[in-house]
């Protein structure tokens, strides 16, 4: 059950990675420019890249139960990559990719990116990735962080 957790995660991570926009602007957020970098590793295909990014980009924070999953999910990274390989190909690919929107928290402390891919076969699939703001670093929230 853990296990399908987790990759259900890295799926939205993937999402996440796969909606954003390529380029850079001056004007980006750091959540958005993490997304894009994660991006250019899915979109060139580089699967395992794509997922140790998101591992070495997690929070942590003071949990304890995040540090141990961290740990974990660090051992299946070929794993994941492959899985989100898989998937991406049994929808033909990503034919199209959007950001709908960001929104970064009042006190600037967390952010959330939501996106729409649209894959070869036309299915789309509409995610949101939150992000939170730890030691003055974006990371991408842990599987249950809120």
């Amino acid at each position: 059950m853990k296990k399908t957790a987790i990759l259900a995660t890295l799926a939205l991570a993937a999402a996440l990675v796969l909606g954003s926009c390529s380029g850079s602007k001056s004007s980006d957020s750091a959540p958005m420019k993490m997304a894009k970098e994660m991006n250019g590793y899915l979109t060139k295909g580089e699967y395992e890249k794509a997922v140790k990014y998101w591992f070495d980009n997690m929070a942590v924070g003071e949990k304890e139960a995040a540090a141990e999953q961290k740990k974990e999910m660090e051992q299946y990274v070929s794993t994941f990559a492959e899985k989100i390989k898989t998937e991406y190909d049994q929808k033909g690919g990503v034919k199209e990719i959007a950001i709908l929107s960001e929104t970064i928290s009042p006190d600037g402390l967390n952010a959330d990116i939501v996106l729409e891919t649209t894959y070869g076969d036309g299915t789309k699939d509409t995610e949101t990735s939150s992000f939170i703001k730890e030691n003055g670093e974006w990371k991408f929230k842990a599987l249950g962080d809120k």
